[in-house]
């Protein structure tokens, strides 16, 4: 064991090492020994090759960025053959998918319908209320309470007389989902919310079983949901919710039911 003031915290790792540690590499390289620098350049002189060097290459500052690999490089790396893959966001959304992803193919952009092409993808900014296909099925977009800086998005889908509304992963609906509702006479079968926390955790970030409820109960009242719709709840953290035959107990008397894995609608 080194005496305390022979230590020395290393800064950003949280962790101390000897105050040797600290000194230039060649310092206490041996002698007879050359100085051996980084593979990329640098111009760094570490010790040789039988001592251990204090920042490996890959760690080094002045390392230069790794090169993309070749097929996320390439300007075309879609899947040849298959289907189209549509992306339906918000144009916040869409910006944002743009910037994580401009270092793979810059300088294309991912608006640029000939990157698109060969990427097969195709991308279609949506706004709360207006519809849009998806195969057989309309959609509307409603808006959603969790990031505000992406405008998220939840939806509406109606196909074949029937509706159902995915208001999972939010946080307090805004009240501009049950007024669009209204607006555009919106009735649903199946509605799913988030039901992040239990009966003894109030929602915040997302919603409680508290809120489920309570909007169970709303949507009932507001004829919102068709006669024998079913509101299911999922979205579930482990941590905040009891185990499952106990939530069910409770969302049973409450309006609605906690959904599982395998659960057929």
């Amino acid at each position: 064991m080194l005496p305390l003031r022979q230590l020395r915290a290393r800064p950003g790792v949280g962790r101390t090492q000897p105050a040797h540690a600290f000194r230039r590499p060649h310092a206490y390289r041996p002698a007879d020994r050359p100085r051996a620098g980084h593979p990329h350049g640098c111009g760094t002189a570490w010790p040789s090759a039988d001592r251990r060097p204090l920042l490996p290459p890959d760690a080094c500052p002045r390392r230069p960025p790794r090169p993309l690999a070749p097929a996320l490089a390439s300007p075309a790396y879609g899947v040849v053959g298959a289907p189209p893959l549509e992306r339906d966001a918000s144009p916040a959304t869409l910006h944002r998918l743009a910037e994580a992803l401009a270092r793979d193919r810059a300088p294309h952009s991912r608006f640029d319908l000939a990157a698109q092409a060969q990427l097969n993808l195709t991308l279609h900014p949506v706004t709360p209320g207006t519809p849009f296909a998806v195969g057989p099925c309309h959609v509307r977009a409603v808006p959603a309470n969790h990031d505000p800086s992406v405008a998220p998005r939840r939806s509406v889908i109606q196909a074949a007389g029937h509706g159902i509304f995915s208001g999972t992963d939010t946080a307090t609906l805004p009240e501009a989902v049950w007024q669009l509702f209204h607006a555009q006479r919106l009735r649903v079968d199946v509605v799913v919310l988030d039901h992040t926390y239990g009966p003894d955790h109030p929602g915040n970030d997302h919603l409680g079983a508290r809120e489920v409820a309570a909007y169970a109960a709303r949507l009932r009242a507001e004829g919102l949901l068709a006669v024998g719709g079913r509101v299911l709840a999922t979205h579930r953290s482990h941590a905040a919710t009891p185990p499952h035959p106990e939530l069910a107990a409770f969302a049973a008397t409450h309006g609605y039911e906690i959904a599982y894995d395998g659960l057929t609608v």
